[in-house]
Protein backbone atom coordinates (compact mmCIF):
# COMPACT_ATOMS: atom_id res chain seq x y z
CA UNK A 1 0.00 0.00 0.00
CA UNK A 2 2.95 2.37 0.42
CA UNK A 3 2.41 3.39 -3.65
CA UNK A 4 -1.05 4.44 -2.77
CA UNK A 5 0.20 6.57 -0.18
CA UNK A 6 2.81 8.31 -2.72
CA UNK A 7 0.23 9.19 -4.95
CA UNK A 8 -1.56 10.91 -1.74
CA UNK A 9 1.89 12.96 -1.06
CA UNK A 10 2.27 13.79 -5.03
CA UNK A 11 -1.25 15.41 -4.70
CA UNK A 12 -0.42 17.24 -1.98
CA UNK A 13 2.76 18.66 -2.55
CA UNK A 14 1.14 20.07 -6.14
CA UNK A 15 -1.25 21.55 -3.92
CA UNK A 16 0.76 22.84 -1.55
CA UNK A 17 2.67 24.28 -4.52
CA UNK A 18 0.04 25.69 -6.41
CA UNK A 19 -0.92 27.53 -2.96
CA UNK A 20 2.65 29.15 -2.77
CA UNK A 21 2.91 30.11 -6.69
CA UNK A 22 5.03 27.50 -7.65
CA UNK A 23 3.06 26.22 -10.97
CA UNK A 24 5.82 24.35 -12.65
CA UNK A 25 6.76 22.02 -9.14
CA UNK A 26 2.42 21.70 -8.70
CA UNK A 27 2.96 20.11 -12.73
CA UNK A 28 5.64 18.02 -11.72
CA UNK A 29 4.24 16.48 -8.70
CA UNK A 30 0.63 16.83 -10.91
CA UNK A 31 2.90 14.48 -13.61
CA UNK A 32 4.53 12.40 -10.77
CA UNK A 33 0.91 11.40 -9.30
CA UNK A 34 -0.11 10.19 -12.82
CA UNK A 35 2.24 8.12 -13.89
CA UNK A 36 1.98 6.25 -10.82
CA UNK A 37 -1.81 5.98 -11.14
CA UNK A 38 -1.63 4.74 -14.62
CA UNK A 39 0.97 2.29 -13.38
CA UNK A 40 -1.03 1.05 -10.42
CA UNK A 41 -4.35 1.10 -12.64
CA UNK A 42 -5.87 3.61 -10.07
CA UNK A 43 -7.98 6.04 -12.27
CA UNK A 44 -9.79 8.02 -9.57
CA UNK A 45 -6.67 9.46 -8.69
CA UNK A 46 -5.38 9.35 -11.99
CA UNK A 47 -8.63 11.71 -13.14
CA UNK A 48 -7.25 13.62 -9.70
CA UNK A 49 -3.57 13.92 -11.36
CA UNK A 50 -5.30 14.95 -14.71
CA UNK A 51 -6.89 17.78 -12.68
CA UNK A 52 -4.14 19.21 -10.44
CA UNK A 53 -2.20 19.34 -13.69
CA UNK A 54 -5.35 21.30 -15.55
CA UNK A 55 -4.99 23.54 -12.49
CA UNK A 56 -0.70 23.92 -12.93
CA UNK A 57 -1.23 24.86 -16.67
CA UNK A 58 -3.44 27.44 -16.51
CA UNK A 59 -1.39 28.91 -13.72
CA UNK A 60 1.47 28.38 -16.35
CA UNK A 61 -0.65 30.24 -19.01
CA UNK A 62 -0.96 27.02 -21.00
CA UNK A 63 -4.53 27.20 -21.78
CA UNK A 64 -5.06 24.42 -24.17
CA UNK A 65 -3.00 22.28 -22.80
CA UNK A 66 -4.89 22.60 -19.26
CA UNK A 67 -8.16 22.48 -21.38
CA UNK A 68 -6.84 19.12 -22.39
CA UNK A 69 -5.76 18.02 -18.94
CA UNK A 70 -9.23 19.32 -17.41
CA UNK A 71 -10.95 17.08 -20.52
CA UNK A 72 -8.94 13.64 -19.77
CA UNK A 73 -9.43 14.37 -15.74
CA UNK A 74 -13.57 14.49 -16.61
CA UNK A 75 -13.55 11.72 -19.15
CA UNK A 76 -12.18 9.20 -16.58
CA UNK A 77 -14.10 10.90 -14.01
CA UNK A 78 -17.73 9.89 -15.63
CA UNK A 79 -16.32 6.65 -16.69
CA UNK A 80 -15.49 5.53 -13.39
CA UNK A 81 -18.86 7.99 -11.90
CA UNK A 82 -16.78 9.26 -9.45
CA UNK A 83 -18.77 12.90 -8.94
CA UNK A 84 -16.31 15.09 -7.34
CA UNK A 85 -14.15 14.53 -10.20
CA UNK A 86 -16.40 15.44 -12.43
CA UNK A 87 -17.56 18.74 -10.45
CA UNK A 88 -13.64 19.91 -10.58
CA UNK A 89 -12.63 18.95 -14.04
CA UNK A 90 -15.97 20.82 -15.21
CA UNK A 91 -14.65 23.44 -12.90
CA UNK A 92 -11.31 23.55 -14.06
CA UNK A 93 -12.52 23.11 -17.70
CA UNK A 94 -15.02 26.09 -17.43
CA UNK A 95 -11.72 28.69 -16.54
CA UNK A 96 -9.46 27.14 -19.70
CA UNK A 97 -12.42 27.53 -21.30
CA UNK A 98 -12.83 31.55 -19.91
CA UNK A 99 -9.18 31.97 -20.59
CA UNK A 100 -9.80 31.05 -24.34
CA UNK A 101 -12.44 33.27 -24.77
CA UNK A 102 -14.93 30.57 -25.26
CA UNK A 103 -17.93 31.94 -22.91
CA UNK A 104 -20.81 29.82 -24.22
CA UNK A 105 -18.48 26.72 -23.47
CA UNK A 106 -17.47 28.18 -20.23
CA UNK A 107 -21.02 28.70 -19.12
CA UNK A 108 -22.13 25.29 -20.00
CA UNK A 109 -19.12 23.64 -17.86
CA UNK A 110 -19.90 25.92 -15.33
CA UNK A 111 -23.83 25.19 -15.37
CA UNK A 112 -22.32 21.10 -15.76
CA UNK A 113 -19.61 21.56 -12.52
CA UNK A 114 -23.02 23.57 -10.49
CA UNK A 115 -25.40 20.62 -11.32
CA UNK A 116 -23.30 17.65 -10.21
CA UNK A 117 -22.47 19.36 -7.06
CA UNK A 118 -26.08 19.83 -6.55
CA UNK A 119 -26.74 16.29 -7.31
CA UNK A 120 -23.92 15.51 -4.48
CA UNK A 121 -25.61 17.26 -2.09
CA UNK A 122 -28.88 15.56 -2.10
CA UNK A 123 -26.68 12.53 -0.93
CA UNK A 124 -25.52 14.30 2.43
CA UNK A 125 -27.41 13.72 5.17
CA UNK A 126 -27.42 17.30 6.84
CA UNK A 127 -27.58 21.04 5.72
CA UNK A 128 -24.46 21.92 7.56
CA UNK A 129 -22.48 19.52 5.10
CA UNK A 130 -24.50 20.57 2.40
CA UNK A 131 -23.49 24.12 3.35
CA UNK A 132 -19.47 23.27 3.60
CA UNK A 133 -20.01 21.63 -0.11
CA UNK A 134 -21.15 24.53 -1.42
CA UNK A 135 -18.66 26.77 -0.19
CA UNK A 136 -16.39 24.33 -1.33
CA UNK A 137 -18.02 25.00 -4.48
CA UNK A 138 -17.74 28.73 -4.90
CA UNK A 139 -14.12 28.22 -3.62
CA UNK A 140 -13.24 25.76 -7.12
Amino acid sequence: MRWRWSMHVEHACGSLALARGEPAAALASGEAELAAAKRHGARKIEARAHELRAHALLALERVDDAALAAAAALEIATAIAYPVGQWRALAVAAAADRRRGRREAAIAAAARATAVVASIATTLPNDTLRRELYAAARRQ
